[in-house]
């Protein structure tokens, strides 16, 4: 197999998302579908402590509050679910052929990829209730340990899991990214994408984990042009932060915040809307490689084998 040329890849995907600013919309719904998980994942984990029966009075207290927030939080986790998956669809359609739906409309580009989510929602469904029932079978052992206080084989038993679950979850994430590919591409049927994921996957293993190290190594990079875009926007609007402070006190300090706040806000939008439309685009055009790779292949062998079975006009 040829070398991936991932550089090229990268400069590719830079000039083709720079150029064709309407995939920013797509990414955005990427993003803005990906917020949800990352926010409250970040939260589990802080020090302030709720007590449980401080929560269930909360809720007989306010029974209907609760019921209402429930159903807004289900009603917003759907919505997001169906930006971020038509999203993807979209930005692989245009990614993928970019002269052709970069003279579309972004409702053209949406109406079509709305045909996909839910063949996109079910190969992620069935990933995710594969690993789930893995999950299951390997805590059993772990919990059951702990539970006769065996914790030493007990502690043996969760790291052989964890151990087991690593390349199980890099698996399922690679089935998930090339299934959306060839049901987006391809137009194929659920199941048939995920076995014909696999089957690439397995075909480019080495391929794939070098181009998901490359794309943690730009997560990174997002990291830290996050971290200076803040830091510039503090040093532009610290100056007039003191200044409304000198002359307004406490009022002219938070007026100037706030705005520093939604300045800040927008520029993060505006950066994640592209890094996802970046990132997205870059996955394309690897699978346009590795697919391609294997056609050329399939070309050969068909040529080669169409070479040996022709009789020979001599030989008549």
């Amino acid at each position: 197999m040829k070398p991936i040329p991932y550089f090229e890849i990268l400069k590719q995907a830079f000039s083709i998302t720079w150029k064709n600013k309407f995939l920013w919309v797509f990414g955005f719904f990427i993003s803005f579908g990906s917020f949800p998980s990352a926010n409250w994942t970040s939260n589990s984990g802080s020090n302030n402590e709720i007590k449980p029966e401080v929560v269930a009075d909360f809720i007989k207290t306010h029974a209907g509050f609760f019921v209402g927030m429930i159903v807004v939080v289900i009603v917003l986790a759907v919505v997001f679910l169906v930006l971020r998956l038509i999203g993807i669809a979209a930005l692989t359609k245009a990614a993928n052929n970019i002269s052709v739906y970069g003279q579309s409309t972004i409702k053209n580009i949406f109406l079509e990829a709305k045909d996909y989510f839910w063949r996109l929602f079910l190969a992620g469904l069935l990933v995710g209730i594969f690993l789930l029932i893995i999950i299951i079978i390997l805590a059993i052992p772990a919990v059951y340990l702990f539970a006769v206080k065996a914790y030493v084989l007990g502690a043996v038993s969760l790291v052989a899991a964890i151990i087991i679950l690593i390349p199980l979850f890099v698996i399922a994430y690679f089935l998930k990214r090339f299934a959306a590919f060839y049901i987006v591409l391809g137009n194929m049927k659920t199941m048939l994408a995920l076995e014909s994921a696999y089957a690439i996957f397995k075909k480019n293993l080495k391929e794939s984990l070098v181009m998901g190290c490359i794309n943690i190594a730009t997560n990174m990079l997002l990291g830290v042009g996050v971290l200076f875009c803040a830091l510039i926007i503090a040093i532009i609007f610290a100056p007039f932060g003191f200044m409304a402070y000198w002359i307004f006190a406490k009022i002219g300090a938070w007026v100037v915040l706030a705005i520093a706040g939604v300045a800040a806000l927008l520029v993060l939008l505006v950066l994640l809307a592209w890094y996802a439309s970046f990132v997205q685009t870059t996955w394309v055009l690897f699978f346009q490689q590795i697919v391609l790779e294997k056609k050329d292949e399939k070309d050969a062998a068909e040529k080669l084998e169409a070479k040996v079975e022709v009789p020979s006009p001599e030989a008549v």
